[in-house]
């Protein structure tokens, strides 16, 4: 299986950072607005709940956002395709992946909601005691061989493909 590297760098850093960007200035300058309000006027009920809303809205998708950034997107500033390093190993372990640690790739996702978990939206690879990501799996388990094509910084599988026994 082969994966873009463009798809990696749009959905893993990209929207993230824009994301955050957004967020911070909406809900930041509305929680601002509330706790001047709150400060100058004194406490509401409907100040204290703008506030809370902002805040709560806000962290949600700063935790949903940040994560995807600080689990491997960041990387994404400095690393290109020609950083690939090719492994071979044996999977070690597959686990599901969350949206905070891996963004929907909607092309790949799409082909497995159906069929797994639709709170699925990668998988983390562990082969040789290395930690990798993948916005899917195919047919590959626990104890298959395979050699591995990654970006060393982020984990993102670029391919993976099983290595089968030569005769």
């Amino acid at each position: 299986m082969t994966f873009s590297y463009s798809d990696y760098h749009f959905h893993c850093m990209v929207i993230p950072l824009i994301t955050l960007f957004l967020t911070g200035a909406i809900f930041a300058g509305g929680a601002y607005k509330a706790v001047k309000d709150i400060a100058r006027k004194g406490a509401t009920v409907e100040k204290v709940l703008t506030l809370l809303m902002c805040l709560l809205i806000g962290g949600f998708f700063i935790r949903l956002d940040g994560g995807r950034l600080l689990n491997g997107g960041l990387y994404m500033l400095q690393e290109k395709p020609a950083d690939a390093i090719s492994h071979r190993g044996v999977i070690e372990k597959i686990v599901p992946c969350d949206q905070c640690h891996f963004p929907n790739i909607s092309k790949y996702h799409k082909e497995y909601s159906n069929v797994n978990n639709t709170s699925i939206y990668g998988y983390e690879i562990a082969v040789d005691n290395m930690d990798f990501k993948a916005p899917e799996i195919g047919t590959l388990t626990q104890g298959d061989p395979v050699v591995i094509s990654f970006l060393p910084k982020s984990g993102y599988i670029l391919s993976v493909e099983k290595e089968t026994p030569e005769n």
